[in-house]
């Protein structure tokens, strides 16, 4: 996402997400930037809130967006 911006002149100032999302996808996606650290799974999630810029348009309220805490 940040090098298409880059491409084309312009800067990521964050991102949303529309709907609801699967605690398993952010899961995997804090997995993925912990960079081989263990971490709990509330760690993983706000890892991932933060990499992915949910909260720099919006304040991401996971427990109105993820599936997994709605139920």
């Amino acid at each position: 996402m940040k090098k298409e911006a880059a491409k084309r002149g312009v800067q990521v100032m964050g991102s949303e997400i529309v709907g609801l999302v699967p605690l398993e996808a952010l899961i995997q996606t804090g997995t993925y930037y912990a960079d081989g650290k263990k971490l709990d799974e509330k760690s993983l999630v706000d890892l991932s809130i933060e990499k992915l810029g949910l909260s720099e348009l919006n304040h991401f309220h996971k427990n109105e967006k993820i599936i997994d805490y709605m139920i």
